[in-house]
């Protein structure tokens, strides 16, 4: 609690609330609100708790303590109802947040002169390569709406994406088998 005021204060005004809006929310005064954000005063238990709910935040992320301290409280519980998702469920969901986490890296690494090229990899199970290939097409990743001055290195990089998207729908149609990522880990 080295530093709540901060952190409440911060929360407060994220709100849009005054500090007599905030002491409405959880019935205190206006003066200890003050008081808090000075660090003048620590709140009770008690005290977090209703800031928490008030901000719809964790006591944990109030306080900054603890193993989800960094967490908002949308992220606690969507962390929480996965840990309840069956095995197949969870494996699905995070090879699509691990594809979301690799065309991040990808937009970082091939940043050039405030142009970004676009990547995603897929990392999908065979038995949903139809799925993620309808969805990769409707959502139109495919397209590209604008040619940006690219280096030999990033063309040749663009055109191998081009080959290996023909490569699964080839592999969708039966007209082809594509090895799966262990397999080829293993030939590594």
């Amino acid at each position: 609690m080295l530093n709540i005021g901060n952190k409440i204060s911060l929360l407060r005004k994220e709100k849009g609330w005054s500090q007599g809006d905030l002491a409405e929310q959880i019935a205190a005064s206006r003066e200890i609100i003050g008081k808090y954000e000075r660090n003048e005063n620590s709140p009770s238990l008690e005290m977090a708790l209703k800031m928490a709910k008030a901000f719809g935040v964790t006591v944990d992320f109030l306080l900054g303590e603890g193993e989800y301290s960094s967490y908002d409280k949308d992220t606690v519980e969507r962390i929480k109802n996965i840990q309840k998702m069956d095995s197949d469920t969870k494996s699905v969901l995070f090879n699509v947040i691990d594809t979301y986490i690799q065309n991040f890296k990808t937009k970082q690494a091939f940043a050039t002169n405030n142009r970004i090229m676009k990547q995603v990899t897929l990392n999908v199970p065979d038995n949903k390569y139809p799925f993620f290939m309808e969805l990769v097409k409707s959502l139109g990743f495919i397209k590209v709406s604008d040619k940006p001055e690219l280096d030999k290195k990033q063309l040749e990089f663009v055109e191998g994406t081009k080959n290996s998207l023909k490569q699964v729908e080839q592999h969708l149609r039966g007209e082809i088998k594509l090895k799966t990522a262990d397999q080829l880990f293993d030939e590594l």
